[in-house]
């Protein structure tokens, strides 16, 4: 036996013991240790550093060595095998609106003969940042941006340096272009329809209040009770989520405070519906509910769901072509025309209007 190999081993075991919680770091760190820029990092890194000094050079290297940084290579292989690489970010890989978009931008890139790299942010905006770094490390053409929270405004901003193409898709941030469908037009048609039908009590249960989606929907619904002369408005905050739907529906049906639940997305929606049986409360008879959004299934509930569709897989498709185009031609992104979205009348607020 190879009297050094028991010392390797040895090594080898520390090391993975060492690093069973490691955390990859970024070129954002290297730069950091090397108190460089982040362009002249990555330019040392990728063997661009004719322009940079052997000191400085070496002071990147040495922060590569300490903090064990190691560049991921999958998008350097699909570009060398010729292929453009966008990478697309995402708040919740299992939440079926962006597995929707997910697809449409899939379908985009393909025939675009492109590849996707997909992050999810877990709806954190340290772990959204962290996504974009990764996607500035590994070279990416472009990247389709669905906020989780309020965006860094410096990752943004390094990669527009950079010449990255960004388009941000269904909810603004600041400063980058968007593909959007008409939240606002959506929400004002679905409040008109709801009052046409004699709900008078509304309210709207959405996430947090700083993103754009809710605004946009308090804006239509507010629209709406204002050109009708009559007609309330409440709002409660939460999160995105079924469970919310069900207690926040809970919360205002116990108080006897409405008479239509605006949910801002089906899934809450849903929520809206249990809570709403389970208290004894006949839909669409006592309580109108309504979502936004319309996921595949919404057609397939009992009572079938009234909501508001939005093209989401459209929204995925369009985001990838803007990026694309713009970054073949290093250019920043243009703005798309805004999506129209299209009520869905369903069984969950027809009653008639004497009610």
């Amino acid at each position: 036996m190879d009297p050094g190999s028991c010392d390797r081993e040895r090594s080898r075991e520390g090391t993975k013991m060492k690093h069973e919680s490691w955390i990859r770091p970024t070129l954002h760190e290297v730069a950091d240790e090397a108190h460089v820029s982040i362009s002249t990092a990555s330019r040392v890194v990728n063997r661009r550093d004719d322009l940079v000094t052997p000191e400085t050079q070496a002071r990147v290297w040495e922060a590569i060595r300490k903090l064990g940084y190691s560049p991921n290579r999958a998008a350097r292989t699909l570009r060398a095998q010729g292929s453009s690489v966008v990478g697309v970010v995402v708040p919740d890989l299992a939440n079926p609106y962006y597995s929707l978009l997910i697809r449409g931008a899939q379908q985009a890139a393909s025939d675009a003969a492109a590849a996707l790299l997909v992050c999810g942010s877990s709806l954190s905006r340290a772990t959204e940042t962290q996504a974009i770094n990764l996607l500035y490390d590994e070279g990416v053409q472009g990247v389709v941006l669905l906020s989780a929270d309020e965006t860094s405004e410096e990752a943004i901003q390094q990669l527009l340096r950079a010449r990255i193409a960004v388009v941000a898709v269904h909810r603004r941030v600041q400063g980058i272009p968007i593909v959007k469908a008409d939240t606002s037009r959506g929400a004002y048609s679905l409040g008109l329809h709801l009052l046409d039908v004699g709900y008078r009590r509304l309210a709207v249960i959405s996430g947090p209040e700083y993103l754009s989606t809710f605004v946009e929907t308090r804006d239509g619904v507010e629209r709406a009770i204002h050109e009708n002369g009559s007609g309330a408005l409440q709002v409660l905050h939460g999160e995105f989520s079924y469970e919310f739907g069900y207690d926040s529906a809970s919360r205002l049906l116990r108080n006897g405070t409405v008479d239509a639940i605006v949910a801002q997305n089906d899934m809450m929606a849903m929520g809206a519906l249990h809570a709403a049986a389970d208290l004894g409360i006949s839909v669409p008879d006592s309580l109108g509910i309504a979502g936004i959004g319309q996921l595949p299934w919404a057609e397939q509930m009992r009572p079938k769901l009234t909501t508001v569709h939005l093209p989401f897989a459209q929204m995925g498709r369009e985001a990838i072509q803007r990026v694309l185009q713009a970054g073949s031609q290093h250019q920043t992104a243009a703005e798309s025309p805004i999506l129209v979205p299209r009520l869905v009348i369903g069984d969950t607020t027809c009653r008639n209007a004497s009610n």
